[in-house]
């Protein structure tokens, strides 16, 4: 191979390497980040409404639908890293979650007290 050549090669792998590096830094958070929140919300709220398809209908179950939705939202609104192993965000930790919530289903009615409950379940996760 001719030193004309090598020397090309290296400016444009540098420049590629720089142009990766900088679309990574600077727009990581559209590319990857956005698209996985909305993922494992939908995910979550999927599988929450679900649960809920034995509870009776009342005002207190779509308050506690819009209430799940708003607690979805502010949970991973500030997540810059997921670390599935000891982060704050574990399926453990999800599964604890939802562990506690579920006690208050089981009964196929949500009163006005077990809505309460729940928020403030809710309210102490997110603090």
């Amino acid at each position: 191979m001719k030193k004309g050549c090598f020397v090309k090669i290296i400016i444009v792998l540098t420049i590629l390497v720089a142009a990766i590096l900088y679309i990574a830094q600077n727009y990581m958070d559209e590319l990857i980040i956005n698209p996985g929140k909305r993922i494992i919300k939908n995910v979550a709220v999927k599988d929450f409404t679900k649960k809920l398809e034995n509870v009776k209908q009342t005002p207190e179950k779509d308050s506690l639908l819009t209430l799940f939705n708003n607690y979805f939202d502010k949970k991973f609104e500030n997540i810059k890293k997921v670390n599935l192993k000891n982060g704050e965000y574990s399926e453990e930790n999800i599964d604890n979650f939802m562990f506690s919530i579920n006690k208050f289903l089981k009964d196929s009615l949500v009163d006005e007290k077990d809505l309460l409950e729940i928020k403030n379940i809710m309210e102490e996760d997110l603090e």
